[in-house]
């Protein structure tokens, strides 16, 4: 075959093809467009992820975040009285202020319920605290536990670089304290 019979040959199949061969290249163009979208979207999501990320670290650099622990203290003597709801031995406990942030705490505060514990003035005398550095622990001096249920709450309150009044509640499982 020559050159020219494969050209016009070819000249007829596409006269007779051509809406074919435009609904083709136009299904082929849509699918490009709609792939090209979805990759677009799909990294502009991931560019979004990574900018909550570093958002999320910067402020996490500038924030402290506060916590209590309980301990009962066995260092402390004074097991004499006993407790009216349970006749069993009273216990004294240990109360750690923690800082697990990265930054350091400002004006912190400290909320216990005054019924459930004694020798709470011990405690009104500490606070506020002026700070407690990032990863710092702050132990309160013992109390002796009066409370009727399992768990107390504590509520801590401070200041960091990121906002004032930060405030966290924090249940303090009484029957889960650790010896010291």
């Amino acid at each position: 075959m020559n050159v020219e019979a494969i050209a016009t040959g070819m000249g007829e199949f596409l006269r007779e093809n051509l809406d074919a061969i435009i609904l083709w290249l136009s299904i082929m163009g849509a699918a490009s467009f709609f792939v090209a979208l979805y990759i677009a979207g799909y990294t502009y999501d991931i560019y979004k992820q990574q900018q909550r990320r570093y958002l999320q670290e910067d402020q996490d650099s500038i924030r402290a975040d506060m916590t209590a622990y309980v301990f009962e203290d066995k260092e402390t003597v004074g097991f004499s009285f006993r407790n009216t709801t349970t006749q069993d031995k009273n216990h004294y406990y240990k109360i750690r202020i923690y800082n697990q942030g990265k930054a350091m705490a400002r004006n912190v505060r400290l909320e216990l319920n005054a019924k459930s514990w004694e020798s709470i003035s011990k405690v009104e005398d500490l606070f506020p605290r002026e700070f407690i550095q990032p990863q710092e622990t702050f132990r309160l001096p013992p109390l002796l536990y009066l409370g009727e249920s399992e768990e107390e709450r504590v509520v801590i309150r401070w200041d960091d670089s990121l906002s004032s009044d930060n405030e966290k509640s924090v249940d303090l499982d009484i029957l889960k304290a650790t010896r010291t």
